[in-house]
């Protein structure tokens, strides 16, 4: 009886898998380069009116590994142990780089310092609710005194 892996992989990385599955007892049945471009046209709102056509063209580059290994190689259950434990170590992501303690200080105060700034202007500067009903009444009053004044020239 035989296992069978098949796995994608980058180019880059190709040998390096090899060398992996290879470690495991796995022999490499075959590799395949998968290379394929997709073109098509866009057009964006802007190219609309301008009549210029925009190609959008998606590439696909992988190298596709079938692995074979026989279950009558030695030591086979401790491989399979191994591999096993292989694949189940923790693969922490893509590594950034950490904020530093001052982007961390200036980003907290570009968020901050607004923010209190607009809750003084509304505690300090804001109108009361009996504040804002008198000046808008006076507002309506005011305009409806204009408009009067507007309409009996028309009609004059």
């Amino acid at each position: 009886m035989k296992d069978h892996k098949t796995v994608t992989v980058a180019p880059a990385f190709e040998d390096v898998t090899i060398e992996t599955y290879k470690d495991f007892g796995y022999d490499l049945m075959s590799s395949q380069e998968i290379f394929s471009q997709d073109s098509r046209p866009t057009q964006g709102i802007l190219d609309m009116f301008s009549g210029d056509i925009t190609i959008e063209t998606t590439t696909t580059h992988y190298v596709k590994l079938v692995f074979e290994r026989d279950h009558s190689i030695p030591h086979y259950e401790e491989l399979k142990a191994l591999e096993d434990q292989y694949n189940a170590v923790y693969y922490p992501g893509d590594s950034r780089k950490p904020y530093s303690m001052r982007q961390i200080f200036w980003g907290l105060m570009a968020c901050t310092i607004p923010g209190v700034y607009m809750i003084y202007r509304n505690m300090v500067e804001g109108k009361s609710a009996k504040q804002y009903q008198y000046e808008l009444t006076e507002w309506r009053t005011k305009q409806s005194a204009i408009r009067e004044k507007a309409a009996a020239l028309v009609r004059a």
